[in-house]
């Protein structure tokens, strides 16, 4: 995760992590806020995460349709995940996760960049990787997790995502990333 080298506003009095599980750790901070009072700061850290940006030759993305619990909705995403252990890189939960959710592999991996989900409840970061050279394998993706995927021209994701039928912060992120990436905007 990158480091931020200035001089930090807010101070931390203690730390304490109120509620722990597989998936995240709760944690409430007491500090002395830029105004010099104090109060209580609640976050949840998480482990960092990949994204993938599957792009075809000619240059459609794909994309995968979820249920989320949470939202009560289906959601189109990128594929997304977390390492499996310690052990695995980063480059290669992608190409797990990617295998895993939209059922493809590819020749050409480059990392384009990292993002956050929040820098306030949720600072968890994300390695981004734009996948090439795609090849469907013989798979189904876990229809717990997955329902639909398919790939979508960037004309047909800009609509989907002025109609709000693409609205997850990461994958607007993401999308942005690979627009500057391959000077699109």
């Amino acid at each position: 995760m990158p480091k931020i080298h200035q001089k930090q506003p807010w101070q931390k009095i203690s730390s304490r992590r109120i509620y722990h599980c597989a998936y995240l750790d709760l944690y409430k901070d007491q500090v002395l806020n830029p105004l010099g009072r104090k109060t209580n700061y609640y976050y949840i850290k998480k482990d960092p995460f990949v994204a993938i940006i599957p792009e075809d030759r000619n240059g459609k993305l794909w994309l995968v349709r979820q249920y989320r619990y949470t939202l009560g909705e289906y959601t189109w995403e990128l594929p997304m995940g977390h390492k499996d252990s310690k052990r695995e890189t980063y480059l290669n939960a992608a190409k797990r996760e990617l295998e895993e959710e939209a059922c493809l592999s590819a020749q050409k991996w480059t990392k384009i960049g990292i993002s956050y989900v929040s820098g306030t409840v949720l600072p968890q970061y994300s390695y981004i990787y734009l996948a090439q050279d795609l090849k469907k394998i013989d798979k189904i993706p876990d229809p717990s997790e997955i329902s639909e995927v398919k790939k979508f021209s960037l004309k047909e994701i800009q609509k989907m995502i002025i109609e709000n039928k693409i609205i997850g912060s990461p994958t607007l992120a993401l999308l942005y990333k690979y627009c500057l990436h391959k000077k699109i905007l």
